[in-house]
């Protein structure tokens, strides 16, 4: 399965030669994916951040929609997210679950070297690795967040519940002087000082506590945790609604996380009992997935036989040797027939009936081997800006040689297992957090 890289220290991913999609699967799996949750994202980690991003918006909304701070380029929000992070970072020992915090090694790393948050030592690229970056998609379709990230009417309710689940009385439109309202100014002076030092500044040790205490991921309580179920169904986009709420249901029905091992045999499960509209997109997602995996099975194998030999040169002959050929061979050619039979996928995602069409020709093991490698060349050589090298070299003949970068000892097995994630793990895992669901 290709895995999310979880990105902190080195959060961007650099668009190389060594791209996580050799053979630019990942285009269709996306929009596939939108089609059932298109405001949830594999990333996404602690659901407790889009409470965060609604208490940001309620000390940040003073602040105009342009106003950054002395740097030039951060939002008063982001000097926000400087804080929290920086507080769990502070107090990760004293918290009962403090794990999953985007940004915390870079913090905890700066901090060893005694510089304060900020544009430097902060991630590279915070509006997309950092929390509100990479939850900033959840908030906005799920009517939590407006696109300039003022509180909609979900973010004016998680808000609501947060502040009377913490005893916050005050916080959202109290006075100084209430529990809530001192909590408030306090972190709103704290943005006022970062924005003008452009990092965080010193602050009592009481308002790191109070801060980790208030935002601690793994601490939700009873009103927040029935205010975030309640958004996460309403999660979708206007032109693409997904089906969240009936995901939701089927996944509390089912009683625990989903492991992304597990998605797939989950999710055709799923397919006998949801409506029919969830039903067709399952069922399209089943059928594209059953090309993808022999498809990438096959292109592991390569990487593995070229291996065994030191990185030495293949040809179809030494595939043929292999006892999982035919079977790819015969797998790739179901995968075919089960996308060109699909009633959508022709209309939802063109260019998979035409890599079905295209691929329809395999019959043989060296039919095979010639379709993957010359797959994988146009799928590299199609990648802006202009390109990328081959995972293989060519040698005489049909022979290939695997490069050193991207050797692998192990050759693939059979099975079932979807190579994509569709985002139900991570709806499961956002309901085990909420107590829907067991681990």
């Amino acid at each position: 399965m290709l895995d999310p890289p979880l990105l902190s220290t080195f959060d961007p991913i650099v668009e190389s030669e060594g791209s996580v999609d050799p053979l630019s699967l990942a285009p269709v799996y996306d929009r596939l994916a939108d089609r059932i949750l298109p405001a949830l994202t594999v990333r996404m980690r602690r659901i407790r951040f889009v409470t965060a991003m609604c208490v940001a918006a309620r000390v940040c909304d003073d602040y105009e929609i342009d106003d950054v701070a002395r740097d030039g380029v951060t939002p008063p929000w982001l000097v926000f997210e400087w804080f929290v992070v920086e507080a769990l970072v502070r107090h990760k020992d004293d918290l009962d679950d403090a794990e999953g915090v985007p940004g915390g090694l870079k913090i905890a790393s700066a901090r060893r070297r005694g510089h304060a948050v900020s544009h430097a030592s902060y991630l590279k690229t915070p509006k997309v690795f950092g929390f509100s970056g990479i939850f900033r998609r959840f908030a906005t379709q799920a009517g939590v967040l407006t696109d300039d990230l003022t509180l909609d009417d979900g973010g004016h309710a998680i808000l609501a519940a947060w502040e009377a689940d913490l005893g916050l009385d005050g916080f959202r439109e109290g006075a100084a002087s209430t529990v809530g309202g001192q909590l408030r100014d306090s972190l709103c002076k704290a943005v006022r000082a970062g924005m003008k030092a452009a990092s965080t500044v010193q602050r009592p040790s009481e308002f790191w506590r109070e801060l980790a205490r208030v935002m601690e991921p793994g601490a939700i309580k009873a009103r927040e945790r029935k205010a975030l179920i309640t958004q996460l169904a309403r999660a979708g986009h206007a032109s693409q609604p997904g089906h969240a709420s009936e995901l939701v249901r089927a996944i509390i029905k089912r009683g625990s996380t989903i492991d992304p091992a597990d998605e797939a045999s989950v999710l055709r499960s799923v397919t006998r009992s949801a409506s029919a509209e969830l039903a067709s997109c399952l069922r399209a997602i089943d059928a594209y997935e059953a090309l993808c995996r022999p498809l990438l099975d096959t292109f592991d194998l390569l990487r593995a036989l070229s291996t065994k030999l030191g990185g030495g040169p293949i040809d179809p002959a030494a595939l043929a040797k292999h006892r999982l050929a035919a079977k790819l061979v015969a797998r790739l050619g179901d995968g075919v027939r089960r996308i060109q039979d699909d009633a959508n996928l022709g209309t939802w995602a063109p260019s998979t009936l035409t890599l079905a069409n295209t691929l329809a020709s395999v019959k043989s093991v060296p039919d095979l081997y010639q379709a993957v490698i010359v797959h994988h060349e146009r799928a590299q050589n199609d990648k802006p800006p202009d390109g990328k090298r081959s995972w293989f070299e060519r040698g005489r003949g049909d022979q290939v040689s695997i490069r050193q970068a991207y050797r692998i000892d192990t050759a693939p097995t059979l099975d079932d297992r979807y190579v994509h994630q569709y985002r139900t793990p991570t709806l499961s895992r956002f309901l085990r957090e909420l107590k829907e669901v067991g681990a």
